[in-house]
Protein backbone atom coordinates (compact mmCIF):
# COMPACT_ATOMS: atom_id res chain seq x y z
CA UNK A 1 0.00 0.00 0.00
CA UNK A 2 1.33 3.42 -0.98
CA UNK A 3 -1.04 5.71 0.94
CA UNK A 4 -4.64 6.11 2.14
CA UNK A 5 -7.01 8.85 1.07
CA UNK A 6 -10.15 9.85 2.97
CA UNK A 7 -13.12 11.64 1.43
CA UNK A 8 -16.55 12.63 2.69
CA UNK A 9 -18.71 12.98 -0.42
CA UNK A 10 -22.42 13.81 -0.47
CA UNK A 11 -24.84 12.22 -2.91
CA UNK A 12 -28.45 11.14 -3.29
CA UNK A 13 -27.73 7.43 -3.77
CA UNK A 14 -24.71 7.18 -1.46
CA UNK A 15 -25.77 9.57 1.31
CA UNK A 16 -22.81 11.02 3.25
CA UNK A 17 -20.30 8.21 3.77
CA UNK A 18 -16.69 8.49 4.84
CA UNK A 19 -14.62 6.77 2.15
CA UNK A 20 -11.15 5.48 2.89
CA UNK A 21 -9.35 4.62 -0.33
CA UNK A 22 -6.18 2.55 -0.18
CA UNK A 23 -3.90 3.48 -3.08
CA UNK A 24 -1.61 0.64 -4.07
CA UNK A 25 1.70 0.80 -5.91
CA UNK A 26 3.40 -2.05 -7.72
CA UNK A 27 6.96 -2.43 -6.39
CA UNK A 28 8.20 -3.76 -9.75
CA UNK A 29 6.78 -1.28 -12.27
CA UNK A 30 5.90 1.57 -9.84
CA UNK A 31 2.39 1.87 -11.34
CA UNK A 32 -0.21 3.35 -8.97
CA UNK A 33 -3.58 1.59 -8.61
CA UNK A 34 -6.65 3.42 -7.32
CA UNK A 35 -10.19 2.25 -6.75
CA UNK A 36 -11.95 2.77 -10.09
CA UNK A 37 -15.55 2.68 -8.92
CA UNK A 38 -15.14 5.78 -6.71
CA UNK A 39 -14.47 7.96 -9.77
CA UNK A 40 -17.67 6.61 -11.37
CA UNK A 41 -19.73 8.06 -8.49
CA UNK A 42 -17.76 11.17 -7.53
CA UNK A 43 -15.59 13.47 -9.67
CA UNK A 44 -11.88 13.34 -8.80
CA UNK A 45 -11.19 15.79 -5.96
CA UNK A 46 -14.95 16.49 -5.83
CA UNK A 47 -17.21 16.77 -2.81
CA UNK A 48 -20.56 16.02 -4.47
CA UNK A 49 -21.61 12.86 -6.31
CA UNK A 50 -22.65 12.99 -9.94
CA UNK A 51 -26.30 12.18 -9.13
CA UNK A 52 -26.52 15.25 -6.87
CA UNK A 53 -24.89 17.45 -9.51
CA UNK A 54 -27.42 16.25 -12.11
CA UNK A 55 -30.34 16.79 -9.73
CA UNK A 56 -29.25 20.37 -9.03
CA UNK A 57 -28.67 21.06 -12.74
CA UNK A 58 -32.03 19.64 -13.72
CA UNK A 59 -33.87 21.61 -11.05
CA UNK A 60 -32.04 24.82 -11.94
CA UNK A 61 -32.16 24.76 -15.72
CA UNK A 62 -35.02 22.44 -16.70
CA UNK A 63 -37.44 23.23 -13.87
CA UNK A 64 -36.30 26.88 -13.50
CA UNK A 65 -35.99 26.58 -9.69
CA UNK A 66 -34.21 29.15 -7.55
CA UNK A 67 -31.27 28.13 -5.38
CA UNK A 68 -33.27 28.35 -2.15
CA UNK A 69 -36.03 26.20 -3.66
CA UNK A 70 -33.47 23.58 -4.70
CA UNK A 71 -31.93 23.58 -1.22
CA UNK A 72 -35.35 23.13 0.40
CA UNK A 73 -36.29 20.40 -2.07
CA UNK A 74 -33.07 18.43 -1.42
CA UNK A 75 -33.59 18.73 2.34
CA UNK A 76 -37.23 17.61 2.14
CA UNK A 77 -36.90 14.82 -0.45
CA UNK A 78 -33.44 13.41 0.31
CA UNK A 79 -32.39 14.71 3.72
CA UNK A 80 -29.41 16.53 2.19
CA UNK A 81 -28.61 19.94 3.67
CA UNK A 82 -26.85 21.65 0.77
CA UNK A 83 -25.91 25.32 1.23
CA UNK A 84 -27.22 27.80 -1.32
CA UNK A 85 -23.64 28.81 -2.17
CA UNK A 86 -22.79 25.23 -3.10
CA UNK A 87 -25.84 25.07 -5.35
CA UNK A 88 -24.59 28.20 -7.10
CA UNK A 89 -21.22 26.57 -7.79
CA UNK A 90 -22.73 23.29 -8.94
Amino acid sequence: MQWTSSREPVGIAIGSPVLHEHIMRCPACKRVYRCEWIDELIPPHGRYAYDLIVEVGRARFSDHRQQVEISDRLRHNHGIDLPVGSIHHL
